[in-house]
């Protein structure tokens, strides 16, 4: 049983850690109008663009949100220019680039949520910190394969 309770304190302890990072964040970036979400948005399309652009479909996995969600995120950055949809396969799809000011918007943001980040994980030695990106990596890898049962 104390497995069990371990996990779920771990569980619990994500899910603080998660609200807390997301308020500092939106409280960092206020001023600038843009969100921890909308960051996040940026930071993927970047990462997951390897010059074709890419599905909505594989932001929303990539992010681990729900499509709508991701909807309407990329519809309010589209709107300020900072991502652009192009064309997919066919007429009912599109995939995402960012823009240039898009890129220049996250390369403005960048170094602050990195510096949050720094903040945030000082005390950990090197060697902790690659483990706990190994353990968050494979805890993620979990969540991704996790299928609700059934109710009855």
């Amino acid at each position: 049983m104390e497995r069990d309770e371990t996990a779920a304190w771990v569980c619990t302890a994500l899910m603080r850690l998660g609200t807390s990072m997301t308020a500092e964040f939106d409280r960092q970036f206020q001023a600038d109008g843009l969100t921890q979400a909308q960051f996040r948005t940026l930071l993927a399309v970047h990462e997951l663009d390897g010059g074709e652009g890419v599905t909505p479909s594989a932001l929303a996995d990539h992010l681990l949100l729900e499509r709508p969600s991701v909807t309407g995120i990329v519809a309010r950055l589209v709107e300020r220019g900072w991502l652009v949809r192009r064309p997919g396969e066919n007429r009912r799809s599109h995939r995402l680039s960012l823009s240039a000011a898009g890129g220049a918007r996250l390369g403005g943001t960048g170094p602050a949520a990195t510096r949050l980040a720094v903040h945030t994980l000082a005390g950990l030695s090197d060697a902790e910190l690659r483990g706990l990106r190994r353990s968050l990596e494979l805890v993620e890898a979990r969540l991704r394969q996790y299928v609700p049962p059934e109710e009855d």
